[in-house]
């Protein structure tokens, strides 16, 4: 098998990753603190970019080190934009349930904040959903190397479920895109919580089928690619 062919990268670039995630961390934290103190824009966008960090670090250890080169420096780009655009959609969906939520317990301003939440969240998610497509394309191409193992291995057709919740995922998302959020905004007071409650449901579907998703992740973290099996 070639899964370990690079013993050396595998056990250096994944210790230069942790560092880097153990210093993201502690950068974190502590706007976390300041934050909680008080709220500062530049603050907010800094806790962003080193949550950014975190995720997409993660594609520095694992199934990104049985390449080498600029073939491994490509997987590795892939990998972590691909982590990245999940952590857009999946966070964006936590911020966006809190808010649908928070409509139904009679706070107007809440309902309004959801309005205006849904369609940036719509907007993000198309970015979201390409980069996903993207480098999902290429990271099978690594992992899994051709049609057919992608049928027959058991790697692959784990891969096959998740690609089939995403596919799920994007379907509830283009509904509430192009039906739930055009409603929305143009519904009544009156009728606003109606609208929420379809964007709560379908919202709240997306990240179930996230959550799943993250799951069967786990097992392919930990499985051998098909690639070199």
């Amino acid at each position: 098998s070639g899964f370990m062919k690079h013993p050396i990268l595998v056990s250096i670039k994944p210790a230069a990753a942790q560092l880097l995630r153990l210093g993201t961390t502690i950068g974190a934290i502590g706007t976390l603190i300041l934050l909680v103190r008080g709220s500062s824009k530049k603050l907010e966008l800094l806790l962003l970019a080193l949550c950014a960090i975190l995720l997409g670090s993660l594609a520095g250890v694992g199934h990104t080190q049985i390449e080498d080169s600029e073939a491994g420096a490509v997987h590795t780009l892939s990998d972590s934009l691909h982590l990245v655009g999940a952590g857009a959609w999946l966070g964006g969906l936590v911020g966006l349930l809190d808010l649908a939520v928070t409509s139904f317990r009679g706070k107007k301003e809440a309902g309004r904040d959801a309005c205006v939440a849904a369609v940036r969240f719509s907007t993000m998610g198309y970015a979201a959903v390409a980069i996903l497509v993207a480098s999902g394309l290429i990271n099978s191409w690594f992992l899994v190397g051709s049609f057919t193992k992608l049928v027959t291995s058991a790697y692959g057709q784990l891969l096959l479920l998740k690609l089939a919740l995403f596919f799920a995922m994007v379907v509830l998302a283009g509904f509430n895109r192009f039906f739930v959020v055009p409603t929305l905004l143009q519904s009544s007071t009156a009728d606003m919580k109606n609208g929420l409650r379809k964007l709560l449901i379908n919202a709240a579907a997306e990240q179930s089928l996230g959550l799943a998703i993250i799951l069967i992740v786990g097992f392919l973290g930990v499985a051998e690619p098909a690639a070199t099996s």
